[in-house]
């Protein structure tokens, strides 16, 4: 089809600030502006747009062209085939993440087992709320100090049809649930992990868009597996772990383990070849 001028303007812009797929974004943030379908445009969209529409319209696309992600700007994010919302309080979900899903599935091949996940710094509720997705007689328990992120979770979960199987608690985990007493069969997390010193080396998208809470580490980007481990052992039955860890950071996790306890139970690979998750039993 021949697209009417205002697209192929609002292409060319997008070209021209390096983004990859430009064509597809436009239509995108077109598709956001309308609040219409992307496909849809495909084959109608408008010759031209009223002054109020084109403002949004041209709003998004300067935001996209000074590299915030799309996803932050459609404020959702494809994630394992679902669809999940996101904010400025919530980590924007990465198919790396997704590895964290396959282990645990996995080491758990029967979908049908009423297992309970237990999700530390939960945010968006991408893995907990994926997970129970994949296991329909599954329960889950997302945890996050951010009241904000919650909400969103909430909403993700009543989205996706599993608000009466999950639990969400606003607590800092080392100190909310220091003195555990309710049964987990599984307990996950993709905690901050990135090292202080490596933040000027972040992507833009990055380092701008996600909240640093979920970012960042510490000095050595491993505050937090310190923070986690300690509690760990507090479950009744110490239930087997999965974590998402740095690139670089699984020797250094597994070490953590073993000093509460806790033995290798396998490294997972991600996408790129990288250490992505350590199983702990």
């Amino acid at each position: 089809m021949s697209y009417p001028p205002f697209f192929k303007a609002a292409v060319q812009k997008l070209q021209e600030a390096g983004i990859e797929s430009p064509q597809r974004e436009a239509r995108l943030l077109l598709a956001h502006a309308l609040q219409s379908n992307a496909d849809r445009l495909m084959w109608d969209m408008p010759p031209c747009l009223p002054d109020s529409l084109g403002e949004r319209f041209n709003t998004y696309l300067a935001q996209r062209c000074q590299q915030q992600p799309l996803s932050r700007i459609l404020g959702r994010r494809e994630f394992y085939g679902h669809t999940f919302h996101i904010n400025e309080h919530t980590l924007d979900p990465r198919p790396d993440s997704e590895t964290l899903i396959e282990a645990i599935r996995g080491a758990y091949p029967d979908s049908q087992q009423p297992l309970t996940f237990l999700d530390f710094g939960t945010g968006s509720g991408c893995l907990v709320l994926t997970l129970l997705k994949c296991y329909p007689a599954a329960r889950g328990i997302g945890v996050d100090k951010s009241h904000a992120a919650l909400k969103i979770a909430q909403k993700n979960a009543s989205a996706l049809g599993v608000a009466s199987r999950v639990h969400f608690i606003c607590a800092s985990w080392d100190t909310g649930l220091d003195t555990p007493h309710f049964p987990v069969d599984v307990i996950l997390s993709n905690p901050p992990y990135i090292p202080l010193s490596d933040a000027p080396n972040l992507a833009k998208g990055v380092r701008a868009y996600d909240p640093p809470l979920a970012l960042y580490g510490g000095a050595d980007g491993l505050a937090c597996y310190r923070a986690l481990m300690a509690i760990f052992g507090k479950f009744p039955g110490r239930p087997p772990i999965f974590l998402e860890v740095g690139y670089d950071q699984a020797p250094a996790v597994i070490e953590l383990g073993k000093a509460h306890g806790y033995h290798n139970a396998g490294i997972h690979k991600d996408l790129q070849g990288h250490h992505r998750v350590v199983a702990l039993t």
